[in-house]
C-alpha cells in the first residue's frame, strides 16, 4: 500500500473511534453520500410509485372479481329460485293431476261396484226364481208319484192279498192233502203193527252218528294242537332232528367231498343280556361229548349274522368250506322247525337266488354248488 504513515496511522486510529478533522475530504465524502442517498431516494420513489400502482391495479381487480362473484351468485340464486319455482309448479300440477286420477279411480270403483251388485242381485232373482220353479215342478211330480205310488200299492195290496188268499188255499189243500197220506199209512202200519217203534230206532242212530262226529273233530283239533306245543316247546334248546336223520342229511349232500366222522351239531341258546337279542352258538361234539372240534366251534366275537327270528338271532363266522357246508343242513332244518321266515346271507358275492314257496324260505345253492340235491335240505329230519 502506497502514503505516508501519517495518514496510515490516523487510519488506523479511526478504526479505534478517533477522529482528525479533515474538512475538504469530509466535505466531499459527505457530498458523494448526499448523491448515493438522493439516488436512492429517487430509485426508492419510483419503485414505491410502481408499487403503489400495482397495488392499486390488484385491489381494483379484486374489487372486480368479487363484484362479478357477487353477480355470478346472484345470477345462479334467481336461477335457483326460478328453478325451485318451476319444480313446486310441476309438484303442484302433478298432485293435482294424481288427485283426479283417484277420485277418476274412485268414482269408476264404485260405478264397477254398483254394477257388479246390481248383477248380483239380478243374478240371485233369477236363482230364486229358478228354485221356485223347480221346486213347483218337484212338488208337483212328487204329489203325482205319490199318487201314482198310492194307486200301485193299492193295486199291489190288492193283487198281495189274492196270493195270500191263494197260498192259503193251496196249503189248506196241501195240508189235507197231506192227512189224507199220513191217515192212509198209518192205516197201513198199523196192519203191519210197528209204526212208532223204527221211528224211534231212526232218530237214535242219527243222533250216534253225530256223537261219533264231533269227538273225532275234537281229537283231531286236540293232536293238531298237541303237535304245535311239541313243536314250540322243543325250540333251539333240544337238537335239531335226532342224529340218525342227520347223520343221512349230511352223507346225503356232502359225501362226495369229504367223510363224515362220529359227530353231532348242537345249538345252545345263551340267556338275552340287556337289550341285544339270544345269540346262538353253534357247537360240534364227538360222540362221547368230551372233546370238541375246534375248527366248526363258531367264536362269539367275529359272528355274523345268517338268519332272525322276533327274539332270537342266528350267527354264522368265516368257516372253511368244508365246515360251512357241515352246518348248512342243519341249519335248514333249524330253520324250519323254529317257524323262521326266511334263511339268509349277507355276503355281496352270492345274492339271494331261489325262494322255495313250500317251506316259505330261501335256499342258497349257489352258495353250495357241491350240494346235488338240495331240496332235501329243505325237508324236516
Amino acid at each position: 500500500m502506497g502514503g505516508s504513515k501519517r495518514l496510515d496511522n490516523i487510519h488506523h486510529l479511526q478504526q479505534f473511534g478517533f477522529f482528525f478533522h479533515n474538512n475538504r475530504r469530509r466535505r466531499r465524502k459527505e457530498k458523494k453520500r448526499e448523491k448515493r442517498k438522493e439516488r436512492r431516494r429517487r430509485r426508492r420513489r419510483g419503485e414505491e410509485k410502481e408499487r403503489e400502482r400495482e397495488e392499486r391495479t390488484r385491489r381494483e381487480k379484486k374489487r372486480r372479481e368479487k363484484r362479478e362473484e357477487r353477480e355470478r351468485e346472484e345470477m345462479r340464486a334467481e336461477k335457483r329460485e326460478r328453478r325451485r319455482e318451476e319444480a313446486d309448479r310441476k309438484e303442484k300440477k302433478r298432485r293435482r293431476k294424481k288427485k283426479r286420477e283417484e277420485r277418476e279411480r274412485e268414482e269408476e270403483r264404485k260405478t264397477e261396484d254398483k254394477r257388479r251388485e246390481e248383477k248380483k242381485r239380478k243374478k240371485e232373482k233369477e236363482k230364486r226364481e229358478r228354485r221356485e220353479k223347480e221346486r213347483r215342478v218337484e212338488e208337483r211330480e212328487e204329489k203325482e208319484t205319490r199318487e201314482r205310488e198310492r194307486r200301485e200299492r193299492r193295486r199291489e195290496g190288492r193283487r198281495v192279498e189274492e196270493k195270500e188268499r191263494e197260498r192259503k188255499r193251496m196249503r189248506k189243500k196241501q195240508r189235507e192233502k197231506k192227512r189224507e197220506k199220513k191217515k192212509k199209512k198209518e192205516k197201513e202200519e198199523q196192519k203191519d203193527g210197528r209204526s212208532r217203534e223204527r221211528k224211534r230206532e231212526e232218530e237214535k242212530k242219527r243222533k250216534e252218528e253225530k256223537k261219533k262226529e264231533k269227538k273225532k273233530k275234537r281229537e283231531e283239533r286236540r293232536e293238531e294242537r298237541e303237535r304245535r306245543e311239541k313243536r314250540k316247546k322243543r325250540g333251539f334248546e333240544t337238537l335239531v332232528g335226532d342224529r340218525e336223520s342227520i347223520r343221512k342229511v349230511i352223507l346225503n349232500a356232502q359225501s362226495q367231498t369229504f367223510e363224515i366222522r362220529r359227530c353231532l351239531t348242537k345249538f345252545i341258546k345263551i340267556p338275552n343280556r340287556g337289550n341285544r337279542p339270544r345269540k346262538l352258538v353253534m357247537l360240534q361234539d364227538g360222540l362221547n361229548s368230551k372233546h370238541t372240534i375246534p375248527s366248526i366251534m363258531i367264536n362269539q366275537k367275529q359272528i355274523k349274522k345268517i338268519a332272525r327270528k322276533k327274539f332270537t338271532s342266528l350267527y354264522y363266522t368265516h368257516m372253511n368250506y368244508m365246515s360251512f357246508h357241515l352246518l348248512l343242513p342243519l341249519l335248514h332244518s333249524l330253520t324250519i322247525r323254529s317257524s323262521c321266515r326266511s334263511l339268509c346271507c349277507r355276503n355281496d358275492s352270492h345274492p339271494l337266488t331261489t325262494h322255495h314257496s313250500a317251506t316259505n324260505y330261501i335256499i342258497l345253492p349257489d352258495l353250495f354248488p357241491i350240494c346235488k340235491n338240495y331240496e332235501l335240505l329243505c325237508e324236516p329230519n
